[in-house]
């Protein structure tokens, strides 16, 4: 199956291994069951995302017969997957409506034909013929190269490339059962236009009932309110008691040490990380390169929780230099933390950071990053901008966004204020963006010069589509 797997993900599917215990109750609830979602839930760090990958194809299979069958069985009815990710366009519900459609005439049979009969004549498309048959009344194998939307709206999208043609798909004779998997529901529900995905998901009464929807979640009552009715099954609280995941993980990746050290350090790293392999794999990483058997294992600190990793952390790299925090990395990791779409440069950071060059503190926290050397960078798992802008106990390392969406904004003001014209893309796309989250929360009044300009600037952009529906962000900038 072609699915689309963020970089992230693939980049470390293959050091993941457990929840193979999961795949029975997919599978049950696949081939059995009568809710038409299966919900996959867990606090950060649980594996959601990567099991959504491996699910959608993604990793190594397993050794063991009876999971490696109940794997391809999920795997071959996979027919599209999307991945929701907060401050970036893949919240979107006309993005997951795009990315469905494209995915889906890859890897159904005969979803091209009924998309094609279903589009409305103001969705224009490229259309790519590939392996084709044609009748009197169809043709197979079209691939649809690309999808312009126009105008539509967020729900009309959905209807229009998922909802409709998957009804018409099954009208016109098909009849295997397929598998939607759609990832980080909580992050989906971040999205503020007319509809987000999360409601989206709770109008599929009318959908063919071989259609299931496998999808994901952190164990956020403002999600799972919408499901009523709907078991979630938790990551953690549902994990059989013969399960030892977390274990087996740690065993195998300490491989260089002889026993009893062996399964002594992996039973302490699976009781600290209570449940979420992010802890472990953190934890790994940071103790590997400094491991031999000469190592007092009772010496390693291994504090309990991903927060308290977090901090420990910062506290071993800047806790003896306060200053060093305020000055340098305090604005550089909030303004990746703050950062939308793939994230900023290196050069974006060094003017905002207002240091000439980052690429040793870049380098320090490069285990907390996705974009080394030179960026695009952003944090390499959203509980690691949680934990600086959002944890109530992280009262030493606290980040408050509205002052990094200031610090974004004032560095382009200071960068562009007399030629807009040269403004580059991220500003183009984003800017705007920030300068709404630091009018709405302090309540500052922006210099509406200055705003009028970037408007009238993005609007003509905009005809010249060198940005995508920067309108509706400047409506809201100015009705705030």
């Amino acid at each position: 199956m072609n699915t689309v797997v963020p970089q992230n993900i693939t980049a470390n599917i293959n050091n993941f291994t457990g929840r193979a215990w999961l795949l029975s109750n997919l599978t049950t609830w696949f081939e059995k069951g009568s809710e038409r979602l299966f919900i996959l839930a867990g606090v950060p760090g649980t594996g959601k995302s990567m099991i959504s990958a491996w699910v959608a194809g993604e990793g190594t299979t397993s050794p063991d017969s009876a999971v490696k069958t109940q794997l391809e069985i999920l795997q071959s009815k996979v027919g599209a997957a999307h991945f929701c990710i907060a401050a970036s366009g893949t919240t979107d519900p006309r993005n997951l409506a795009k990315s469905m459609a494209e995915q889906l005439t890859q890897n159904i049979k005969g979803f091209s034909d009924a998309l094609l009969k279903t589009l409305p004549e103001q969705i224009q498309i490229v259309v790519k013929q590939t392996v084709c048959t044609a009748t009197d009344s169809s043709v197979t194998g079209v691939y649809i190269e690309s999808l312009n939307m126009g105008a539509l709206g967020d729900e009309a999208s959905f209807n229009r490339l998922v909802r409709e043609p998957l009804k018409q798909l099954y009208n016109d004779g098909y009849s295997e059962p397929l598998l939607l998997i759609i990832d980080s529901l909580d992050e989906a529900a971040t999205y503020t236009g007319d509809i987000n995905i999360v409601q989206l998901l709770t109008k599929l009464d009318d959908f063919p009932e071989p259609v299931r929807f496998l999808v994901t979640t952190r164990p956020d009552p403002r999600i799972l309110k919408n499901f009523q009715g709907i078991q979630p099954f938790d990551l953690v609280k549902n994990e059989p008691p013969e399960a030892n995941d977390i274990w087996l993980y740690a065993y195998k990746r300490l491989a260089q040490l002889e026993e009893p050290q062996r399964s002594h350090l992996a039973n302490r790293i699976s009781q600290s990380a209570t449940g979420i392999f992010l802890y472990a794999s953190l934890a790994l990483n940071d103790l590997e390169p400094r491991l031999s058997k000469n190592t007092n294992l009772e010496n390693i600190d291994l504090p309990k929780g991903l927060a308290r990793l977090y901090q420990k952390f910062l506290n071993r790299e800047l806790g003896k230099d306060e200053d060093y925090w305020y000055d340098i990395f305090k604005p550089l990791l909030g303004a990746i933390a703050v950062a939308q779409g793939n994230g900023l440069t290196r050069k974006q950071l060094e003017g905002i950071v207002k240091k000439d060059d980052l690429e040793r503190e870049l380098r320090i926290c490069a285990q907390y990053l996705i974009g080394m050397p030179d960026g695009p960078f952003r944090v390499f798992h959203k509980s690691f901008a949680d934990f600086l802008i959002e944890d109530e106990d992280n009262t030493d390392y606290h980040i408050a966004p509205t002052s990094m969406h200031r610090r974004i904004a004032t560095y382009y003001q200071r960068q562009y204020r007399d030629h807009w014209e040269k403004i580059d893309d991220y500003g183009i796309r984003y800017l705007l963006l920030h300068l709404l989250e630091f009018d709405k929360q302090v309540g500052n009044k922006l210099n509406r010069l200055d705003l009028y300009g970037i408007r009238h600037l993005f609007y003509h952009l905009q005809a010249a589509n060198r940005t995508s529906d920067i309108g509706r962000v400047v409506d809201l900038v100015c009705e705030a």
